[in-house]
């Protein structure tokens, strides 16, 4: 496990008491961009009462930041009304705000504030923006401990389920021919005796597929297919198929809508792996939704290319996650599911699969609302066909 010290808490912390003492200013913040929304994980000073609150990027003076990718000096007379407003409740009466960037993609911001309305020259927007640049490297470094460490924890788990497999599967497989079986033999019985053999065996014979299904996810899990080359794959016409393979079900419980533009990136995957990435994803929002099946539901699948990665969105209006459990959604056999047939490994192995491809997930929830799944993954030019 990582230390406080070095977890993103950690890392932000520590960052936003540094800013606020060698810039000599009244708070400092350090924000997450989630979405539309930025969430303040760290805040020191007179900015303390803002931490861990999340506020909409739009019409925001940190959106104009993110947007720009630029450090910008905080002035009331040219900033977006809402955030003239919060600085007015707040007595903040100047600032710098720079974005973190990681990998070409704006990942949060730092910020001072003061309630001295010319306490920020040049120097110190140079400074700040040397302090986000610092960040940037400090969180790209807990990141790929984080990915070693998690690495590890799969291949285990990996070499756990390939035992699992092993020993189960040909019993599994010898039960299951053996009740339909069972069950043509009640067919000769009388018809009381035949209804109530029938429905133990029916009972049976579902509680054994169920065993089968996750049996099948542990094969998949436990497969070592990186020796498999990856290959052009068109994104557009994978989510198409995905989308149309689950049409029926998905409509059964929502109004389902796909947006897209008319072309999309083309991605370098192994087979198969970005239809399992998305039929995960979609299968989870419609679980999620029989879950809370009371009121109007809706599905929305959006997908867009935004400087070169292929961003796609999953968003449902369905039970949501507590926040207790974002933190462990991606980790092998948790669920938040009553109904643990598929034993909790549909988005452990998206995670392990957006994580081969060089990509990223992550998730905003709301309990009784709903969730909204973003993933992005690099694309590449599409290759010639001759």
């Amino acid at each position: 496990m990582l230390s406080d010290r070095t977890s993103l808490a950690g890392v932000a912390k520590t960052a936003a008491s540094l800013a606020c003492e060698l810039l000599d200013a009244d708070g400092a913040t350090v924000s997450q961009v989630m979405g539309n929304a930025v969430k303040y994980i760290a805040a020191v000073g007179s900015a303390s009462a803002i931490a861990e609150r999340t506020l909409p990027i739009a019409d925001s003076f940190t959106g104009v930041v993110i947007e720009s990718k630029e450090p910008m000096v905080f002035d009331p007379r040219a900033a977006p009304a809402s955030s003239v407003a919060r600085a007015r409740e707040d007595v903040i009466r100047s600032g710098i705000v720079c974005p973190i960037i990681l990998e070409g993609r704006v990942v949060g911001t730092i910020g001072v504030l003061s309630q001295n309305p010319h306490r920020f020259d040049d120097v110190a927007v140079v400074r700040l923006s040397e302090f986000a640049r610092f960040l940037s490297i400090g969180l790209d470094r807990n990141l790929d401990h984080q990915r070693l460490e998690r690495a590890d924890h799969f291949y285990r788990l990996g070499q756990l389920a390939n035992h699992v497999v092993e020993n189960v599967d040909a019993p599994l497989g010898s039960l299951l021919a053996s009740l339909g079986s069972a069950r043509e033999v009640t067919r000769t019985l009388e018809t009381a005796a035949r209804t109530d053999l029938d429905c133990w065996l029916m009972q049976a014979f579902q509680d054994l597929e169920a065993i089968h299904r996750l049996v099948a996810d542990l094969r998949m899990f436990a497969t070592d297919d990186s020796a498999r080359l990856p290959v052009d794959i068109d994104a557009l016409a994978i989510l198409e198929k995905v989308c149309d393979s689950l049409r029926t079900r998905i409509e059964r419980v929502a109004l389902f809508d796909l947006i897209v533009p008319p072309t999309l990136p083309h991605v370098r995957a192994v087979p198969g792996r970005l239809w399992q990435i998305c039929y995960a994803l979609l299968v989870n929002a419609v679980e999620a939704i029989e879950a809370n099946p009371r009121g109007h539901h809706s599905i929305v699948v959006e997908a867009a290319e935004e400087d070169a990665p292929l961003n796609l969105t999953v968003r449902d209006t369905g039970k949501g996650i507590a926040p207790a459990d974002i933190e462990l959604i991606f980790e092998p056999f948790f669920s938040t599911k009553h109904n643990r047939d598929r034993g909790g490994l549909g988005l452990t192995m998206v995670w392990r699969y957006l994580d081969a491809l060089g990509g990223t997930i992550r998730v905003e929830s709301e309990l009784g609302s709903g969730s909204t799944f973003f993933v992005c993954i690099p694309s590449i030019a599409p290759t010639a066909h001759l």
